[in-house]
């Protein structure tokens, strides 16, 4: 029955490496800097994805710049002003807590 086990777990990790290396392999032909630089044409269908990476640098810069000094000032206060066993204590503790033990993939 362990022999059964092993056999299809290797052959579905097989299946996923055969997958996976199909589309490395036709797609790492179509990537390069025009690819990369370029402004998409025709509603997507050509071009680069140069305005994705921009909007994705846009939307990271914004997200730190509002979540760091609110992450930041949190703690310190947390950490210097409230006191230990104050309700926005526990609240922010019960917070964080629950959000660290959501897997990233659920946000």
């Amino acid at each position: 029955m362990t022999c059964l086990l092993y056999l299809s777990a290797l052959i579905i990790i097989g299946i996923l490496l055969a997958i996976v290396g199909y589309i490395v392999y036709k797609g790492l032909a179509m990537i390069n800097l025009d690819f990369i630089m370029q402004a998409p044409r025709r509603a997507g269908k050509e071009g680069g994805i140069s305005s994705t990476i921009v909007g994705t640098l846009y939307l990271t810069v914004l997200s730190l710049a509002i979540a760091a000094p609110l992450g930041v000032g949190t703690a310190i206060h947390l950490e210097e002003y409230a006191q230990k066993e104050s309700y926005f204590a526990y609240l922010v503790t019960l917070t964080a807590e629950t959000l660290a033990a959501i897997p990233s993939i659920i946000y």
